[in-house]
């Protein structure tokens, strides 16, 4: 079910990122009833994974989006900075770089996706509302509440961040960040972990279009999954594949499986 036309990223959700490379080889493509779908070749992803060492790539790590704009835990910085020395031992350089605050790409991606989302579920949401959680009811309704005058600014600010991340990307393979500055919640505390005081790294690069992957790179105290994101260049996701690949298959976190009650 789509939720914002320029926004969605669909992807696999799989166990390894081999199987990530697979399910991706399976749906990637061109699709001639989507008009916002592009026409670019479709690499051999599973190939891409071949070799374990990530010799003469050089890695960006956009410090400053979890240091600065939205502090991570404890766990997750260590977790990080312990997934970068693997990455380093692989054979990548690291380099430090500088993208725009966090808080930017938020904001934009936020008047973006609800104008979007309510634009297409009104029709729904005025006919059907019981059919909606309580939470995607309130905030899909925002959107019926911003200007328009609003969204041509934040399509335009959108353009900027493209560009200024482009920029930041011009030196380096692609990005790594925490996927988010927390472990990952339980279910039932799903609301406040998608609220607005302590923001995920996923969004700016559903905003500028990016391909981005997420890695399991340890868990807290409570066994609850920390992660590791890889960012690549526009219809790079090859390279993400790989690093990803890399990365896991020198760690022992697809290993481990949770106790279920």
């Amino acid at each position: 079910m789509p939720l914002s036309f320029s926004l969605d990223h669909a992807g696999p959700l799989t166990w390894t990122v081999e199987d990530a490379a697979i399910v991706l080889q399976a749906i990637a493509g061109h699709d001639a009833s989507d008009p916002a779908s592009a026409r670019c070749p479709v690499a051999d992803y599973r190939a891409a994974l071949a070799g374990g060492n990530l010799r003469g790539l050089r890695l960006g790590v956009a410090r400053a989006m979890f240091e600065r704009d939205c502090v991570g835990s404890e766990e997750m910085l260590s977790a990080f900075d312990e997934s970068v020395g693997v990455l380093r031992e692989l054979g990548a350089s690291i380099a430090e770089i500088e993208l725009p605050p966090l808080a930017l790409y938020n904001a934009t991606a936020y008047l973006i996706a609800r104008s979007e989302g309510f634009a297409i579920h009104e029709k729904a949401l005025r006919e059907r509302p019981q059919d909606y959680g309580a939470l995607a009811r309130d905030r899909l309704t925002i959107g019926a509440y911003v200007r328009a005058s609003d969204m041509v600014q934040a399509m335009r600010r959108r353009q900027m961040l493209v560009e200024a991340t482009t920029a930041a990307m011009g030196g380096v393979d692609a990005i790594l960040l925490p996927t988010a500055p927390d472990p990952a919640p339980r279910l039932g505390d799903l609301a406040p972990y998608f609220g607005n005081q302590r923001p995920t790294y996923m969004r700016p690069f559903n905003l500028t279009g990016q391909p981005a992957l997420s890695v399991c790179n340890g868990f807290d105290n409570a066994g609850l999954p920390l992660s590791l994101q890889i960012v690549g260049r526009c219809f790079d996701e090859a390279m993400v594949l790989r690093i990803g690949h890399a990365y896991e298959r020198t760690t022992p976190w697809r290993g481990r499986r949770p106790q279920l009650a």
